[in-house]
Protein backbone atom coordinates (compact mmCIF):
# COMPACT_ATOMS: atom_id res chain seq x y z
CA UNK A 1 0.00 0.00 0.00
CA UNK A 2 2.51 2.49 0.25
CA UNK A 3 4.44 1.73 -2.77
CA UNK A 4 0.99 2.43 -4.32
CA UNK A 5 0.95 6.06 -2.48
CA UNK A 6 4.39 6.80 -3.19
CA UNK A 7 4.31 6.39 -6.85
CA UNK A 8 0.53 8.38 -6.84
CA UNK A 9 2.47 11.33 -5.11
CA UNK A 10 5.18 10.92 -7.86
CA UNK A 11 2.92 11.00 -10.64
CA UNK A 12 1.20 13.96 -9.25
CA UNK A 13 4.76 15.83 -8.58
CA UNK A 14 5.75 15.27 -12.32
CA UNK A 15 2.45 16.09 -13.78
CA UNK A 16 3.02 19.53 -11.50
CA UNK A 17 6.08 20.13 -12.77
CA UNK A 18 4.94 19.10 -16.81
CA UNK A 19 2.25 21.95 -16.03
CA UNK A 20 4.34 24.36 -14.69
CA UNK A 21 6.98 24.19 -18.06
CA UNK A 22 4.12 24.74 -20.24
CA UNK A 23 3.23 27.75 -18.43
CA UNK A 24 6.73 28.72 -18.40
CA UNK A 25 6.72 28.15 -22.53
CA UNK A 26 3.55 30.09 -23.09
CA UNK A 27 5.67 33.70 -21.31
CA UNK A 28 8.23 33.04 -24.16
CA UNK A 29 9.49 36.40 -26.54
CA UNK A 30 10.75 35.81 -30.10
CA UNK A 31 12.86 38.28 -31.79
CA UNK A 32 14.51 38.30 -34.92
CA UNK A 33 16.84 40.79 -36.41
CA UNK A 34 17.86 41.80 -40.05
CA UNK A 35 20.11 44.78 -40.22
CA UNK A 36 22.81 45.92 -42.60
CA UNK A 37 24.63 49.06 -43.19
CA UNK A 38 21.78 50.82 -44.36
CA UNK A 39 18.54 49.44 -42.73
CA UNK A 40 17.40 47.40 -39.99
CA UNK A 41 14.43 45.29 -39.28
CA UNK A 42 13.06 43.87 -35.91
CA UNK A 43 10.29 41.33 -35.04
CA UNK A 44 9.33 41.07 -31.77
CA UNK A 45 6.65 38.33 -30.72
CA UNK A 46 5.10 38.17 -27.39
CA UNK A 47 2.05 36.34 -26.21
CA UNK A 48 0.04 39.60 -26.88
CA UNK A 49 1.22 40.60 -30.05
CA UNK A 50 3.70 40.80 -33.04
CA UNK A 51 5.54 44.11 -33.05
CA UNK A 52 7.86 45.04 -36.23
CA UNK A 53 10.29 47.92 -36.13
CA UNK A 54 11.98 49.05 -39.41
CA UNK A 55 13.99 51.52 -40.64
CA UNK A 56 17.14 53.03 -38.86
CA UNK A 57 16.82 56.20 -38.08
CA UNK A 58 12.80 57.25 -37.71
CA UNK A 59 11.69 53.89 -37.05
CA UNK A 60 8.56 52.85 -38.57
CA UNK A 61 6.99 50.43 -35.39
CA UNK A 62 3.73 48.92 -35.97
CA UNK A 63 2.26 46.01 -34.36
CA UNK A 64 -1.31 43.72 -34.27
CA UNK A 65 -2.77 41.04 -31.72
CA UNK A 66 -1.32 37.35 -32.19
CA UNK A 67 -4.03 34.72 -32.17
CA UNK A 68 -3.35 32.36 -29.01
CA UNK A 69 -3.14 29.50 -32.00
CA UNK A 70 -0.43 31.88 -34.03
CA UNK A 71 1.40 31.96 -30.69
CA UNK A 72 1.15 27.94 -30.04
CA UNK A 73 2.42 27.23 -33.58
CA UNK A 74 5.51 28.97 -32.19
CA UNK A 75 5.71 27.15 -29.12
CA UNK A 76 5.44 24.03 -30.88
CA UNK A 77 8.65 24.90 -33.40
CA UNK A 78 10.50 25.50 -30.79
CA UNK A 79 10.44 22.41 -29.42
CA UNK A 80 12.59 21.02 -32.40
CA UNK A 81 15.11 22.61 -30.84
CA UNK A 82 16.99 23.20 -28.18
CA UNK A 83 16.65 26.76 -27.16
CA UNK A 84 19.44 26.70 -24.66
CA UNK A 85 22.24 25.30 -27.03
CA UNK A 86 20.65 28.26 -29.86
CA UNK A 87 24.02 29.29 -30.31
CA UNK A 88 25.48 26.53 -31.53
CA UNK A 89 23.65 26.39 -34.96
CA UNK A 90 26.14 26.73 -37.60
CA UNK A 91 25.28 28.52 -40.82
CA UNK A 92 26.21 27.15 -44.05
CA UNK A 93 26.72 30.39 -45.51
CA UNK A 94 28.39 33.46 -44.74
CA UNK A 95 27.73 36.18 -47.66
CA UNK A 96 27.78 38.92 -44.72
CA UNK A 97 30.79 39.22 -44.45
CA UNK A 98 30.99 40.35 -47.78
CA UNK A 99 28.28 42.48 -48.02
CA UNK A 100 26.74 40.24 -50.15
CA UNK A 101 23.63 39.36 -47.48
CA UNK A 102 22.50 41.46 -44.62
CA UNK A 103 23.21 39.85 -40.90
CA UNK A 104 20.32 37.87 -39.22
CA UNK A 105 19.65 36.74 -35.86
CA UNK A 106 17.04 34.88 -33.60
CA UNK A 107 16.74 35.66 -29.47
CA UNK A 108 14.15 33.42 -27.83
CA UNK A 109 13.31 34.91 -24.02
CA UNK A 110 12.59 31.98 -21.66
CA UNK A 111 12.50 31.86 -17.94
CA UNK A 112 14.05 35.31 -17.20
CA UNK A 113 17.30 34.09 -19.53
CA UNK A 114 17.74 35.10 -23.53
CA UNK A 115 18.81 32.59 -26.00
CA UNK A 116 20.79 33.81 -28.76
CA UNK A 117 21.94 32.23 -32.07
CA UNK A 118 24.85 33.51 -33.88
CA UNK A 119 24.33 36.07 -36.56
CA UNK A 120 23.69 34.22 -40.07
CA UNK A 121 22.83 35.56 -43.22
CA UNK A 122 19.21 36.41 -43.89
CA UNK A 123 17.60 34.07 -45.78
CA UNK A 124 19.88 31.50 -44.82
CA UNK A 125 18.93 30.27 -41.44
CA UNK A 126 20.96 27.38 -40.07
CA UNK A 127 18.87 24.22 -40.87
CA UNK A 128 17.13 23.60 -37.46
CA UNK A 129 15.92 27.37 -36.85
CA UNK A 130 14.24 27.44 -40.63
CA UNK A 131 11.34 26.59 -39.94
CA UNK A 132 10.96 29.20 -36.01
CA UNK A 133 12.74 31.61 -38.64
CA UNK A 134 10.24 31.44 -41.92
CA UNK A 135 7.17 31.51 -38.90
CA UNK A 136 8.22 34.69 -37.58
CA UNK A 137 8.84 36.27 -40.87
CA UNK A 138 5.28 35.45 -42.05
CA UNK A 139 3.83 36.70 -38.93
CA UNK A 140 5.89 39.71 -39.25
CA UNK A 141 4.32 39.98 -42.90
CA UNK A 142 0.65 40.32 -41.69
CA UNK A 143 1.03 43.34 -39.59
CA UNK A 144 0.34 46.40 -41.70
Amino acid sequence: MKYIVLAIISLLALKSCSQEADQQKENMIFTYDEFSRGFANSYIITKEDITVKSGTIDDLIKSRPITAEEYQNLIDLTEAIDIKTLNAYESDSDDRNRDAAAHAELNVKWNDEVYNSKTFDKGNAPKPLVPLVNAIIRLAETVE
